[in-house]
């Protein structure tokens, strides 16, 4: 089961972008490429959760064009469907919600942990 759980990794990782019609090079503005996120909570025979996702790092970074003004701009992969993450954005710490969201609002409901789910997100 492993074996078949890593290849659709890496199908995920790198086929699933032209699938849907997106180019190799679809990327951020400031050029890092988009990658999919492949789930890394893989838990078979159980819950699988899909979701319209990823969502994005984002940075404030200063406009090129007047007026000038610090923007918050998409830069770069989160690191896993529904992650629990923290980052810096060049003002503030940042937090991604999803995954913290879905444990507090649904599995927690249903006396779930992530860890006995199939965590799974699309573009």
């Amino acid at each position: 089961m492993e074996k078949r759980i890593l290849k659709y990794q890496q199908r995920c990782f790198n086929d699933y972008n032209t699938s849907i019609g997106l180019s190799k090079k679809y990327a951020f503005p400031d050029g890092n490429i988009i990658q999919p996120l492949p789930p890394i909570q893989v838990k078979t025979n159980s819950i699988m959760i899909i979701g319209a996702y990823p969502s994005a790092k984002f940075e404030y970074r200063k406009q090129i064009t007047p007026p000038f003004r610090n923007r918050l701009m998409p830069v770069a992969n989160n690191l896993q469907p529904f992650a629990d993450e923290q980052y810096f954005d060049g003002v503030r710490t940042r937090d991604l919600v999803s995954g913290r969201t879905i444990r507090e609002y649904l599995l927690t409901t249903l006396g779930l942990d992530v860890k006995d789910c199939w965590m799974n997100a699309t573009q």
